[in-house]
């Protein structure tokens, strides 16, 4: 019976919850100077329903990246993962026009002295460009 309980619980809150992911994905860009953006991606990222604190759901996570160069594709950009200890490749690409930005990139999981072996970054994906504007002071750059 209580498990009865629980599993409607858990289909009314999924039928409350987000009906897309994508509802709060968006970047900004900010400029740091000439030739120097910062990008910053908000990104909702589905947990699973049951983890090591209970009910996970999506959480809301934060990527950053150091943009170089005149654009609008950036390789291998200076990427602020999440958890910080990955490195990571690929590519950046801004679409000022549209107000979009894809982002390419790969997780490096090999280990130091392995081949390299990569698999897909979870913050792939077009998304919109919610603001351009200049750097706060508490804004640093990599």
């Amino acid at each position: 019976m209580i498990l009865l309980f629980v599993l409607i619980a858990i289909g009314l809150v999924a039928c409350v919850g987000p009906k897309s992911s994508g509802q709060r994905e968006h970047a900004v860009v900010i400029r740091k100077g000439p030739g120097k953006l910062l990008l910053s991606i908000t990104k909702q990222e589905w947990r699973g329903v049951y983890g090591e604190h209970g009910y996970e759901g999506y959480r809301t996570v934060g990527y950053w990246a150091a943009l170089e160069g005149p654009g609008p594709t950036f390789a291998n950009p200076h990427f602020q993962d999440n958890p910080s200890g990955f490195r990571c490749t690929g590519t950046i690409t801004l679409d000022l026009e549209r107000m979009s930005v894809t982002v390419d990139m790969r997780r490096i999981v090999s280990g130091l002295g392995e081949p390299e072996r990569t698999k897909p970054h979870p913050a792939n994906g077009t998304y919109s460009i919610e603001e351009i504007r200049d750097a706060k002071l508490e804004e640093a750059w990599f």
